[in-house]
């Protein structure tokens, strides 16, 4: 019997995917891509972005763990069994043993920092079977 149980989480993925793929748009709206920072206003979160951590940030710590892990599935195939096939479980015990920030915001910073998290959503959806 599996400890985590993700179908649990199906609407809150379902919400997270949508505010990630708004967030996208919002950074493709932006003027080009930023190569440097030339005032603080750069570093100045944008409408969406500020939404997407905003809803993160309150959720439940163990749901924030729990995307960020499929985040981690989806965005490269560091995760990926000897088999070819990715399991949350394991993926999930990794992360455990290496540890988390003692602040759930630093956590949910280093998901909404990446512009392309809808992206990674998807594709760890998709190696872990989950159908949103």
């Amino acid at each position: 019997m599996s400890k985590y149980n993700l179908t649990s989480y199906y609407t809150t993925f379902k919400i997270t995917l949508y505010m990630a793929e708004e967030y996208y748009k919002e950074c493709q709206e932006d003027e080009g891509e930023v190569t440097s920072f030339s005032s603080i206003k750069d570093f100045e979160m944008g409408e969406k972005e500020r939404e997407l951590f905003d809803f993160l940030n309150s959720l439940d710590y163990e749901v924030v763990k729990t995307l960020q892990v499929i985040m981690y599935i989806g965005r490269d195939s560091s995760c990926m069994e000897k088999d070819g096939t990715y399991n949350y479980e394991e993926t999930r015990k990794y992360f455990d043993k290496r540890g988390w920030n003692s602040k759930k915001s630093i956590e949910v910073n280093q998901m909404v920092e990446k512009f392309r998290l809808a992206e990674y959503l998807k594709k760890g959806f998709e190696k872990l079977n989950i159908v949103i």
